[in-house]
């Protein structure tokens, strides 16, 4: 496996070897309708709605950059329509994908509880060795490449997400 920096290295080079374009996103965190279910607030909706405890690493101080799915989408046709724009045929860029803001762990959790209408039953525990306290998406570059970022707050996210899992689970 290479590492992140090579796998740069890797298409920087192969966007001039072959003179073609590479344009990289370094996704951070998507949730929203129709997720993937191993991502963290599909996770833990999922033990809301069974009534399963979910254990809190340190304490809940950790955070988090979540990306609505619907403001992914929307960056990603403005790349593509920007880079539409570039005269350069061997242009490489690699773009953070992120909301650029914190998101606390307790706050997305009652988020969901509210908007799940259900109880949240919680587990504090220390913080698990390796684990990273907070990870936050630098957007300023992708910002002065697509002009502006479109930002769907974590509340108006949750609940968008809270209203389809509440759909597909069938959930009164």
């Amino acid at each position: 496996m290479l590492s992140r920096r090579k796998q740069m290295n890797t298409c920087q080079n192969y966007s001039k070897l072959i003179n073609t374009s590479i344009i990289c996103g370094r996704f951070f965190t998507v949730y929203g309708p129709m997720g993937r279910p191993d991502m963290a607030i599909y996770k833990f909706a999922l033990k809301i709605k069974n009534k399963e405890t979910i254990q809190i690493y340190n304490h809940g101080n950790h955070f988090r950059d979540f990306t609505y799915i619907d403001d992914l989408v929307d960056i990603l046709f403005k790349i593509m329509n920007r880079h539409l724009k570039i005269k350069s045929k061997n242009y490489f860029n690699v773009f953070n994908i992120a909301s650029g803001k914190k998101g606390n762990i307790k706050k997305i959790l009652k988020l969901l509880e509210i908007n799940l209408q259900m109880k949240t039953k919680l587990s504090y525990v220390k913080r698990q060795e390796g684990d990273m306290i907070g990870t936050c998406g630098e957007t300023k570059k992708l910002k002065k490449f697509i002009i502006s970022l479109p930002r769907t707050s974590y509340s108006k996210g949750i609940k968008l997400f809270s209203d389809w899992f509440k759909e597909y689970y069938k959930i009164k």
